[in-house]
């Protein structure tokens, strides 16, 4: 199907805003299934009918992907008006579903431990970079050795265009130092495509190949939750919920909170506490 000619005047805007390339995809595959929903232009869409398509959305996707759909279709209206392209914007009355942020998930030491004893060097190297730094899987397909700085005092990484496009300087325990170390390259991406591929692996095929493989030694988590892990054990050891930030590369602190919250042993061992009237 062809780009509607209103959307790519559009995704052009985004460009000159120097948006990432990979958030005018999102946006130009959001706007494309809307197009195909309405089975032609969508710039004169009325609010009923978004609200049909909000609807008929809801019943094939996850509330987090609909509010991430419903915010790229918001975002192409706003600009429409402000183009005068449009009187009205129609999308005012759409719903914005929940955010629903769960508990993190962590994978359990033993099976961490298990999966990069047995894993080979690239596989156990990435596995170090989301358990042991933190590392998404976007920023592992994109560090570069020139990147790295493992001589240093204490050693360290940096992620150049995290999550929102923001670089940040990432900790490197030894642990992960011994793995990188191991892996045969020197020079260029630190996690090689396979021979004839692009020269940078893709997030999503960092995440595959990382599940796949833990997957198959029936480890149930996934390379995201290998994060978690990081997360989790940060906050208990040092109780600074802006250093996890920061390592993480969150922007709100909001979203760090989750890993601050209690162990059910200290929750338990407090609440023995309260119960104890003191004397006096």
């Amino acid at each position: 199907m062809s780009v509607e000619p209103v959307i790519g005047r559009h995704l052009d805007r985004l460009r000159l805003l120097n948006r990432r390339p990979s958030s005018i995809r999102h946006r130009l595959e959001a706007l494309t299934r809307l197009t195909v929903w309405a089975n032609g232009p969508i710039l004169y869409l009325t609010e009923t009918q978004l609200t049909q398509w909000q609807q008929h959305r809801s019943h094939e996707v996850s509330s987090q992907t609909l509010r991430t759909e419903t915010s790229h279709v918001r975002e192409f209206y706003r600009w429409a008006v402000q183009e005068r392209l449009i009187d009205n914007d129609p999308s005012l009355r759409l719903v914005t579903p929940a955010a629903r942020r769960g508990l993190p998930r962590p994978i359990a030491d033993v099976d961490l431990a298990r999966a990069i004893a047995e894993a080979e060097p690239v596989m156990a190297a990435t596995l170090g970079l989301a358990a042991f730094s933190g590392l998404r899987a976007c920023e592992i397909a994109q560090l570069d050795w020139a990147e790295l700085h493992l001589t240093a005092t204490p050693p360290w990484l940096r992620i150049l265009e995290g999550k929102g496009g923001h670089s940040r300087d990432v900790h490197v325990p030894t642990a992960l130092v011994e793995l990188l170390r191991a892996l045969p390259d020197r020079h260029g991406p630190v996690i090689r495509p396979m021979r004839g591929q692009r020269r940078y692996c893709t997030p999503a095929r960092i995440s595959q190949r990382a599940n796949n493989y833990l997957h198959e030694m029936g480890i149930p988590e996934t390379l995201h939750q290998l994060r978690h892990r990081f997360a989790t054990r940060m906050y208990a050891e040092c109780r600074d919920i802006r250093a996890v930030q920061d390592e993480l590369g969150h922007r709100s602190p909001t979203t760090t909170a989750v890993y601050a919250a209690a162990s059910s042993a200290t929750a338990a061992a407090a609440v023995e506490a309260a119960g104890h009237l003191q004397a006096g």
